[in-house]
């Protein structure tokens, strides 16, 4: 859950076709955002797929949200296509109107046996500066190093580490400023989330 500069809140997760939790036929699951008052009332509400032709199958969400300076909402997406990873990003209005759209695929080769909660991924701060810290939380950790990776909108890995504590910092200096997927691949499997570079 994220508050917004207006004093409201907005969440990510995931929603499935049928708008229960029980995994549809054909995997057809979703992006779901929610944005609500203090007081619990909502505001408004949305459900994505990525976008024809890459709409990814099996189990994928919103893996986490940056608010721009604007007010916009950037959310990003993570699935699977055959036998990649597809990284999806979208971008709504502040009242929740659909902005852009990309979804690349991020990664190749086999799938790791195991999707993990995005929520195991810190990332903070987000938005981000001058530095972001990465942070693979307790049990995801695993028995291995962790590798971290970054990705442009355009599917481009732009920085990667292995960290055996499961935690790095990355300098961005330099970096374009936008949106970015952050990943962390572990023995337990991958987590993926978004976040913003100001």
């Amino acid at each position: 859950m994220t508050r917004t500069p207006d004093g409201h809140y907005l969440v990510a997760g995931r929603r499935t076709a049928y708008g229960d939790l029980a995994q549809p036929s054909g995997g057809d699951w979703g992006g779901w955002l929610y944005k609500f008052t203090e007081q619990g009332d909502s505001l408004w509400s949305r459900a994505d797929n990525a976008p024809a032709p890459h709409v990814p199958g099996g189990e994928f969400a919103y893996g986490g949200v940056g608010i721009l300076s604007s007010g916009s909402v950037v959310a990003g997406g993570l699935g699977t296509l055959s036998t990649q990873f597809v990284g999806w990003v979208v971008k709504v209005t502040a009242d929740g109107c659909m902005d852009t759209v990309f979804c690349a695929a991020v990664g190749a080769g086999e799938p790791p046996s195991r999707v993990l909660d995005a929520s195991l991924l810190s990332i903070a701060p987000n938005p981000a500066r001058a530095t972001v810290s990465l942070a693979l939380e307790g049990e995801a950790v695993g028995d291995r190093p962790v590798r971290f990776s970054i990705h442009n909108l355009l599917g481009q890995e732009v920085w990667s580490a292995r960290s055996a504590s499961g935690r790095e910092e990355v300098w961005l200096s330099g970096w374009p400023a936008g949106a970015y997927i952050a990943r962390a691949e572990s023995a337990r499997g991958v987590a993926a989330r978004v976040f913003v570079k100001e």
